[in-house]
């Protein structure tokens, strides 16, 4: 016969075996364990060096036409640098 404060056998609610809930903890804490880590890329430093100002002789209109022929091909110049950093930005 069974005392009065344990339950038959039948009338215990189901409980899910300790060995299964054991593996759902273990299963939920893995995620606790990996680890993100941030990696911050620079671009390369040949890209991000400063464009250098041609030297200029503005006493003469020669050398004005010549300084303005000058800075437009120091312009092209720097515009494929940062050209080649927006491609190394897509990748």
């Amino acid at each position: 016969m069974y005392h009065p404060l344990f339950k038959k056998p039948s009338e215990r609610a189901y409980r899910p075996p300790a060995l299964l809930l054991a593996g759902l903890c273990v299963a939920l804490l893995t995620g606790c364990a990996t680890r993100i880590e941030v990696v911050r890329e620079l671009p390369p430093p040949e890209l991000l060096r400063e464009c250098p100002a041609p030297a200029v002789d503005l006493t003469t209109n020669g050398g004005l036409a010549l300084g303005l022929i000058s800075y437009h091909d120091a312009l092209a110049r720097c515009n494929i640098d940062k050209k080649a950093l927006r491609g190394w930005a897509e990748e």
